[in-house]
């Protein structure tokens, strides 16, 4: 049985005067695949944490996409362009900040439940980073909503934390795309964006319900 690591991180953003939360989901097949890619990503941080001249403040975290200097992400994404990922994103409406849990649930469980029904035949282990909003309990009711609608489908969660390197994978596909909705909108923001979009196979307008694939490119 294939199995499926399945990544998930949050953003907000602001676009046309309206607020939105935007998640990422990032997949990641088999346990082979992701002893590499942690290889990899272990080997660069160590790297950039031990370099004084690129312009990182030490109490920030590395490879968090907020927080990296401009000559630290241009390494990262390089890095990532080279990794046999998959990444979805799904963004809605945030109409105040009491509505968080209600619409991060909502994202939360189309984007997961979309991904598991292209592949409820193999063994897939979910990681979030964990929300002073989200309970556990709130998402094991998800997972349990999902198993009901599949036969003998294997599904676990596990929450998570920044300092799970992985995470930085739906963060930084989050980053690129968050900086697309900023105005002005920098060359550097464009470039960054088109370096990483295809690893994001699929992007969903909640409130419109429009998808953006290759057939029907995201634009900006």
């Amino acid at each position: 049985m294939e199995t499926l690591n399945i990544y998930i991180d949050e953003t907000k953003f602001e676009k046309d005067g309206k607020n939105y939360l935007a998640l990422c989901l990032v997949i990641i097949k088999n346990d082979e695949n992701i002893s590499e890619i942690k290889e990899h990503l272990e080997k660069l941080y160590r790297e950039l944490s031990t370099d004084q001249f690129l312009g990182h403040d030490e109490d920030d975290r590395l490879f968090h996409f907020t927080e990296d200097s401009m000559e630290i992400k241009p390494r990262l994404i390089e890095l990532i362009r080279t990794f046999q990922i998959k990444g979805y994103i799904a963004y809605d409406v945030l109409t105040d900040s009491t509505e968080f849990k209600k619409t991060y649930l909502k994202i939360f469980f189309k984007l997961l439940f979309h991904r598991v029904s292209k592949n409820n035949n193999c063994d897939i282990h979910v990681f979030y980073e964990e929300q002073s909003e989200i309970k556990e309990p709130n998402i094991k009711s998800i997972i349990d909503k999902i198993k009901i609608e599949f036969t003998n489908l294997k599904l676990s969660v596990t929450k998570t934390t920044k300092k799970n390197i992985l995470i930085c994978l739906p963060d930084y596909l989050l980053g690129v795309f968050r900086d697309t909705t900023k105005t002005p909108l920098q060359d550097y923001m464009r470039r960054n964006y088109y370096k990483l979009n295809t690893k994001v196979r699929l992007i969903h307008d909640i409130e419109k319900d429009i998808f953006y694939s290759t057939r029907n490119p995201y634009t900006f």
